[in-house]
């Protein structure tokens, strides 16, 4: 029985480290100078690095946001993050990578 047990205790982390994922857009790809652009990012996973993001594009983040959901689905723990990180480029520009740490494991976002 104690085999059982840790058989099931591992099922239960290793579905949570499959299910980590990152997701990063931008809310406009093309806009007019002047104009504010909010690079989203949506993680999957319970245990997240908060980004720290104080410059994209080369200007200073003019505001930041975060919102979490949880859900429980046939007793497994979903948890769900966004975070939202406006500024005003003034000029072309491609948002490096990113990079978080979830659920113990590195992820990079694709340059956007």
């Amino acid at each position: 029985m104690k085999n059982l047990g840790e058989l099931i205790t591992f099922l239960l982390i290793s579905s949570t480290v499959l299910f980590a994922s990152l997701e990063v857009s931008v809310d406009s790809k093309t806009i007019t100078l002047g104009e504010s652009v909010t690079l989203n990012l949506k993680v999957n996973g319970s245990d997240v690095s908060v980004p720290s993001v104080s410059k994209l594009c080369g200007v200073d983040v003019e505001g930041t946001s975060k919102s979490t959901s949880i859900n429980f689905i046939n007793m497994k723990k979903n948890v769900s993050s966004s975070y939202g990180f406006s500024f005003t480029p003034t000029k072309s520009c491609t948002v490096d990578s990113i990079s978080l740490v979830i659920d113990g494991k590195l992820e990079k976002s694709e340059p956007n």
